[in-house]
């Protein structure tokens, strides 16, 4: 008897309990894969569903996303909810993987869900060959014609939308977690692979990347698309931008897997530059409805509950370098302690104008019928302020996506799951690390001046050198700062227009920079109901000097 498999060791132990005796016999009432995908509509439905079931899986109400925001200071949010308390502490704590630990719930849940869809997408394509070797095709034919070209397009845009899920699963992985099991379409449906390092999970993600390329590459397989709308919700992708999401994702994780500086710094850079070159040619927007499935669950929570004491507000530690007054300097040369709250003034438009707080709330986008496409992004608060640090607190919250929440939207509106801008600011980093910093000037610009920020010049440490430069800089010695070169003006925007879209992005970026505070985790561990069911020891990760922790940074945070 063959189970539906998810790749856990501890969901396959709870399969097999029950697989030998009197069930040894045929059971109809398994979830025999063979029996469960055969049916050409349902295959063809699961398939459909694939990324769907990832999006869900990382941004979800309990998925680690509030907990790398915080790492990265890319929010701040004093609640115990999401182990947000937890992981904001500086300095910096361990991620505590015993048993029943504070954040196990929201640690296991993404390690688990990534995992099965892996299992899933890989069952899905041994069970689409075996439909395809026996003559069949998934939908029905119509005509000679339909048979010979459009169901042959089908089975391959299908079978190629399989590996790259099964790529963006692995991948998804090997960017949080610090090893998971690896699992492909040749993987037998009843194997519990081992545990394999994040580096090796990642070469696998990105193989499984080429092979959905190649895939749809083939002749036949361009009467396979446009790209169902229902496959991205709100997008029916043509053939060539399929295969620029693709190589975007290929960008984002050849890059981003690193954990330390020295790790980016050995990244293929030229292969980075190629697939982000040849990436996306706009944002990839998704239309958000929880009733279809496609919901934002931390985010929307944050979003409504902005208001609330600790849920969220924006932190200086970062976003602050943006202020052209001074105010930023004083602010990362106290003691983090002794710091204080300031008002941001920068010529930046994503961040509300004026000099004093009023005339900032006046000119901060409003509660009702707001857009992301819009500026400012952020908001300068007209409610109570939450308690908290003097490092955390801050009069902003981040606004730009607040229109899903508001009133009947309910959940439902645009959001961006990858923003153009990231890819062409990972073109730009490839540029700056071969040496073209004119290309990679060309491409900061781009999003700096729509901005209203001055244009960068090509030198990488000239061009901002002037008293009222953005971004502003600490220096190493954190006792004052500098104008940022052109690579800390590339990380401002890429921060800026990334904040809130993808997965944990700021946090993943900051790791390799080498710009997380002393002692932040770079990686998650393998949840502990994971390695019980494996028999293997708990660990912790992060914590100052602990295993896989950041050294002082960038910074000198």
């Amino acid at each position: 008897m063959r189970k539906l498999a998810t790749g856990l060791a501890w969901l396959a132990a709870l399969s097999s309990v029950g697989c030998k005796g009197i069930l040894d016999v045929p059971n109809n009432n398994s979830p025999d894969i063979a029996r469960s995908y055969s049916t050409p509509s349902v295959l063809d439905q699961l398939i459909a569903t694939g990324y769907q079931q990832i999006h869900t899986a990382i941004q979800g109400s309990s998925s680690i996303e509030p907990q790398a925001q915080v790492l990265a200071f890319e929010s701040y949010g004093t609640v115990a909810n999401f182990a947000m308390n937890t992981r904001e502490s500086l300095p910096r704590s361990v991620i505590d993987n015993t048993p029943n630990n504070q954040s196990a719930t929201e640690d296991f849940r993404d390690f688990s869900r990534l995992s099965q869809q892996s299992r899933y997408e890989a069952n899905y394509v041994q069970s689409l060959d075996a439909l395809t070797k026996s003559g069949g095709h998934l939908g029905s034919p119509t005509g000679a014609a339909a048979d010979t070209i459009n169901l042959p397009g089908q089975d391959l845009r299908a079978r190629s939308y399989a590996f790259f899920c099964e790529g963006v699963a692995l991948g998804n992985l090997a960017l949080i977690y610090d090893s998971a099991a690896i699992v492909t379409p040749a993987t037998p449906s009843t194997a519990v692979p081992p545990l394999s390092s994040y580096s090796d999970v990642m070469k696998t993600a990105l193989a499984m990347m080429d092979s959905a390329i190649a895939i749809a590459n083939q002749p036949k397989a361009a009467a396979g698309f446009p790209l169902p709308s229902n496959y991205l919700n709100g997008n029916s992708y043509s053939l060539d931008q399929y295969l620029r999401w693709i190589r975007s994702y290929k960008a984002r994780f050849r890059a981003g897997v690193a954990r330390t500086p020295a790790e980016r710094a050995a990244v293929d850079w030229s292969q980075v530059l190629s697939d982000a070159t040849n990436g996306i040619q706009k944002d990839v927007v998704i239309q958000i409805s929880s009733g279809a499935g496609w919901g934002l669950g931390w985010l929307g929570s944050q979003m409504f509950q902005s208001n609330s004491s600790g849920w969220h507000e924006i932190p200086l530690m970062i976003f602050g370098m943006a202020d052209t007054t001074g105010a930023y300097t004083t602010f990362v040369s106290a003691p983090t302690s002794a710091r204080q709250n300031f008002l941001v003034r920068t010529p930046d438009k994503r961040w509300p104008s004026g000099d004093t707080r009023p005339a900032q709330q006046a000119a901060s986008p409003g509660s009702s019928g707001w857009d992301m496409t819009k500026f400012p992004y952020i908001r300068n608060r007209n409610a109570a302020d939450p308690p908290g640090d003097a490092w955390g607190s801050s009069d902003y919250d981040f606004w730009r996506f607040h229109g899903v929440f508001e009133g009947a939207n309910n959940n439902t509106g645009p959001w961006i799951d990858m923003a153009k801008t990231e890819i062409d600011m990972l073109a730009a980093e490839a540029d700056i690390i071969t040496g073209d910093l004119t290309s990679a000037a060309t491409l900061i610009n781009a999003s700096r001046t729509r901005a209203g920020l001055p244009p960068i010049l090509p030198q990488q440490d000239a061009g901002l050198n002037y008293s009222s430069c953005v971004p502003r800089v600490p220096t190493a010695s954190r006792t004052t700062t500098q104008c940022g070169n052109i690579l800390e003006a590339m990380k401002y925007e890429k921060r800026m227009e990334t904040a809130y879209t993808g997965y944990a992005q700021w946090w993943v970026d900051a790791r390799g920079w080498g710009d997380l505070p002393v002692g932040s985790a770079t990686s998650w561990p393998v949840p502990y109901q994971e390695m019980q069911a494996r028999n293997h020891p708990f660990y912790d990760l992060g914590g100052p000097g602990g295993q896989q922790a950041a050294a002082k940074g960038t910074y000198g945070f």
